[in-house]
């Protein structure tokens, strides 16, 4: 135990609180002329000021037992995963009044708040809707059921792509062809009427609260002097087009039945992929000019709420972002900063929040990789990473595939990606990834207006972060990648041993 807490294990006395914070009124009394003994000239004076400093002890007394650290009560309810448990709720533990002398502690702060949770989810990619379409109606049914509902998975902030990507069956995009077609003439969403949309419908059946992410990975070809989906730049002679190609897009979905919560300007603008899938660059320059004078202006003039969310690229990447929030104009147009985790340090976007502290930020992509000797047992891998971006401000997680088949297919793109989930088309039988299960342990339990508390407790090997749920219950998350070990949970004046299993995940939640 450090100096702090000796010292709020002290404080947390009744009594010694009261005589406390009564000393320090004398002395402010004093310090200030208001008590003075020199200038007592009467008995009568004396007696009054005496009678009248003592009701003021006693009422401080009083007032400093009531304001004492009070000492959590009930039960703490636990879920764990482990080599042998998936999410499992395991016997609940309770609060005892005291503190933690044995063992590492983790001092939860539910006074000191930080930002507000959006939510969690996954992308369905074109692949994960023609594989979700393929399944047979009643496995279909069950497994929406078990990623969306709010009693289930949860999980409501959900990407797909605008046209094709590397998980797609095929390339294509709503306004093809390699004539320029500036009036968007051929603009056409037929294509995602047959199996992507129906998807898309039916999971806002299920939860109606889920928010949609809509994110482009190239312009059509005769916007690009390549002439093809793969590969190649933005042509600034089509940005105008380019910019009512999203308001199109945007009002055909919402005509169907999706409304989009908010769209990225380019998926990874500062790579083309060397041609090998669907995808564009475009230069800070391009993306700052085509955001603030053709997109967000067109959005405005539509009324259309979506927002954009800007960069849409790894962290090492940062300075891409940083340049264009330069111009407190271009700010104006920014409804967030998409971020991926393939490079950098995820620490940006805490940097970003102290300068930008009105924006918020999400991450758009991180996949499981099919094939992988741990896909079904790296649950650690995925809730560290929700833990370390959530200490690092996040507002909302999407992973890529929400499911795929178990080869990772279909897949036109050079990467081994694996999905949430992998299906079985000829049985029907749904594998569970560990990032699916290091999802759950935040997305069943922290819920979207959740705000994220302080945690505080250096562990070797051992992460942590805390939230409180808009209903006042409280959420701990701990990710163990060390040995069994007992810790302790502080809060208040109150405290629990928890012992936390080797290679474990675990969610607690308490009634605050």
């Amino acid at each position: 135990m450090n100096i702090q807490d000796n010292v709020r294990k002290f404080l947390s006395h009744d009594t010694v609180r009261g005589w406390v914070m009564a000393v320090l009124f004398v002395a402010f009394m004093v310090g200030f002329g208001w008590l003075s003994l020199a200038d007592l000239h009467s008995k009568t004076y004396m007696i009054i000021e005496f009678a009248a400093t003592i009701l003021v002890l006693a009422a401080l007394i009083a007032v400093g037992s009531r304001q004492a650290d009070k000492a959590p009560t009930g039960q703490i309810r636990r879920w764990v995963t482990t080599a042998d448990k998936k999410c499992q709720e395991v016997e609940p533990l309770s609060w005892r009044r005291g503190w933690s002398d044995k063992n590492p502690t983790i001092r939860i702060l539910p006074d000191i708040t930080f930002q507000t949770i959006l939510g969690w989810g996954a992308h369905f990619t074109d692949s994960a809707c023609w594989v979700i379409s393929q399944m047979a109606e009643k496995a279909r049914e069950a497994l929406l059921f078990e990623l969306i509902d709010p009693s289930m998975m949860d999980l409501n902030v959900l990407g797909f792509t605008i046209g094709s990507s590397d998980y797609s069956p095929k390339d294509y995009n709503p306004a093809d062809g390699l004539e320029p077609d500036p009036e968007l003439k051929r603009f056409s969403i037929e294509y995602d009427k047959g199996y992507k949309i129906p998807v898309l419908r039916r999971v806002l059946q299920i939860n109606p609260n889920v928010l949609y992410v809509a994110r482009p990975w190239s312009p059509s070809p005769w916007m690009k002097p390549s002439k093809t989906l793969r590969g190649g730049n933005m042509n600034y002679v089509y940005m105008d087009a380019w910019g009512d190609f999203f308001v199109k897009f945007i009002q055909s979905y919402d005509a169907e039945g999706v409304p989009i919560y908010a769209v990225t300007s380019q998926n990874e603008p500062d790579t083309d992929q060397n041609g090998s899938m669907t995808q564009s660059q475009l230069s800070i320059q391009q993306e700052r000019d085509f955001v603030g004078g053709y997109m967000y202006p067109r959005f405005q003039k539509n009324g259309i709420k979506t927002l954009i969310w800007i960069h849409d690229h790894n962290f090492d990447s940062a300075g891409r972002p940083l340049s264009m929030s330069e111009s407190a104009d271009f700010l104006k147009c920014v409804g967030g900063y998409a971020w991926h985790p393939y490079g950098g340090d995820p620490i940006w976007m805490a940097r970003f929040r102290k300068m930008y502290p009105h924006i918020d930020h999400h991450i758009t992509e991180g996949t499981a990789v099919f094939g992988a000797p741990d896909y079904l047992t790296d649950h650690t891998n995925w809730s560290g990473q929700l833990t370390t971006y959530s200490r690092c401000e996040v507002n909302s997680v999407s992973w890529w595939n929400i499911a795929l088949t178990p080869d990772g297919k279909p897949n036109v793109g050079p990467f081994g990606c694996g999905g949430m989930v992998s299906v079985d088309l000829k049985t029907n039988e749904v594998v569970r990834s560990g990032q699916y299960w290091g999802t759950a342990h935040f997305s069943r339990f922290v819920k979207r207006g959740a705000k994220r508390i302080e945690s505080k407790g250096e562990i070797k090997d051992l992460q942590h972060v805390a939230f409180i749920n808009p209903d006042g219950t409280g959420v701990m998350v701990v990710t163990n990648n060390g040995d069994e070990r007992t810790v302790s949970l502080q809060l208040g004046a109150g405290v629990v041993d928890v012992l936390v299993e080797k290679g474990s995940t675990t969610t607690l939640t308490w009634k605050q």
